[in-house]
């Protein structure tokens, strides 16, 4: 009597096929039963068809063919063992190499191993991996849309709860902001990780989630044929139905903090620079300009005082100049510039963007009317209004940025200046980055500054 191992599996993905797993046995026991096969072994699991690191019931299955304690390899169906043609040819292989039989209990014709059940064999794994595939862009279309509507399909990140597909600050805000605070303050990323009990990854993805800016992302990460996870750069970014818990400028800024702890050499730095080094990451060193920034060190002196100055992080190099020389001098020449700032051009770009748009949209228009007639493919034709619809939506929310920019921006900004030394260093902080790019020191007399407008 023959020893028969079964394998049955439903997916996850699959919602209608709750109750499959049962009926399924069901038919496969009652199937060697009629056969007269002893049971040795059953696994059932419920996964994926793709993901095959992480189906553990098939990797039992693999181990048990490799041992060869049984005869026959009894499937409910050909879908149910895999969707990919690789992963089934390569089973029914080492089956065929360990002197295993195989039999399916609703495609009884595969049964024989003869040359036309080995045929219909590849033809049935083809179509189940053709229908997987299928499926899958239905989903991925359906899931796009709904993100690009703004709903988040994913689990929600700290700080927010999840009903409805939409985000809803909880308790956790307040944390979340007080982490973006920290590290503009000073924090390394390592004392935020103890301060807050988060792991070193988890900070990082906290302080880069475009979530927390009332935004959604589709497309940045997923997982390959093998279910490995892996990160996509092309992902696109949209409009959240979500509440903001981050504002977009301390959000920036945090990322402008990160990109400096991601230089090379910001680890030459012993001591991290204390809260009041408002020009800590604008400072470059003009001979070591493309190789590291600037940051703040402070010595406590033996009579209690401190001696401050902004040091080049560039290894080997130990240009340094004090902070009482500079800060003084680049405040200074911030007043001025901003006193002579003239901002009134909002107008005419707002009308540049109207006009792309309108052109835009009559492209649009000729293209749909190039379908009608028949001088498009359909292949083509989906191609150009892609690219249509994409410039439209980018110019659309340039657009937007545009009406919200308050009329006279000039004025706007001279406020911030206002009593800008009784102001704390975060703010202080924030008007820098506002204003200016980037500071170079040739030498300590002549320091060039580059201003952002």
């Amino acid at each position: 009597m023959k020893r028969a191992l079964l394998y049955i599996r439903v997916s996850d993905e699959n919602q209608e096929e709750k109750n499959s797993l049962v009926y399924q046995e069901k038919e496969v026991l009652e199937y060697c039963k009629y056969r007269k096969y002893n049971i040795y072994k059953k696994i059932s699991e419920v996964g994926s068809a793709w993901r095959e690191g992480e189906r553990k019931g098939f990797e039992e299955l693999e181990t048990e063919i490799e041992k060869g304690n049984f005869d026959v390899l009894v499937l409910y169906s050909i879908s149910r063992l895999a969707r990919n043609q690789y992963v089934a040819h390569t089973i029914m292989h080492k089956l065929r190499m360990n002197d295993i039989e195989y039999e399916v209990v609703t495609e009884p014709y595969l049964n024989s191993n003869s040359p036309f059940s080995k045929q219909m064999f590849a033809l049935l794994a083809s179509q189940a991996e053709m229908e997987s595939d299928l499926k899958s862009t239905i989903v991925r279309r359906r899931m796009h849309q709904k993100v690009k509507e703004g709903y988040w399909l994913f689990p929600p990140p700290l700080g927010y709860d999840l009903k409805d597909n939409i985000l809803y600050p909880n308790s956790e805000a307040e944390k979340i902001r007080n982490i973006y605070k920290d590290l503009i303050s000073g924090y390394p990323i390592n004392e935020l990780c103890r301060k807050y009990s988060i792991s070193n990854p988890g900070i990082r993805r906290v302080l880069t989630n475009v979530a927390y800016l009332g935004k959604t992302k589709f497309g940045f990460e997923g997982r390959d044929k093998r279910g490995k996870r892996v990160t996509n750069k092309s992902g696109e970014i949209f409009e959240g139905k979500h509440e903001a818990i981050v504002d977009e400028e301390t959000f920036y800024i945090a990322q402008n903090v990160l990109q400096s702890i991601r230089n090379k050499h910001f680890s030459v730095v012993k001591h991290l620079e204390r809260p009041s080094f408002i020009l800590s990451g604008l400072l470059f060193h003009a001979s070591c300009l493309e190789t590291a920034k600037m940051h703040g060190r402070s010595i406590l002196r033996k009579n209690g005082s401190r001696y401050e100055y902004y040091l080049c992080c560039k290894r080997g190099c130990n240009f340094s100049i004090l902070r009482k020389n500079i800060e003084p001098i680049v405040i200074d020449e911030l007043k001025k510039y901003a006193s002579g700032m003239n901002l009134g051009k909002k107008e005419e770009r707002k009308e540049n963007f109207s006009n792309k748009i309108k052109q835009l949209e009559k492209k649009k228009e000729n293209l749909i009317d190039a379908y009608t007639e028949g001088y498009l493919e359909r292949e083509t034709f989906r191609k150009k209004m892609n690219e249509v619809e994409n410039s439209l939506a980018m110019f659309h929310k340039e657009n937007k940025k545009e009406e919200k920019r308050p009329i006279n921006l000039d004025k706007k900004l001279k406020k911030f200046l206002i009593d800008f030394e009784e102001k704390d260093y975060l703010e202080q902080k924030r008007i820098l980055c506002l204003f200016i790019d980037k500071i170079v020191v040739h030498d300590k007399e002549n320091i060039e500054i580059f201003f952002k407008f």
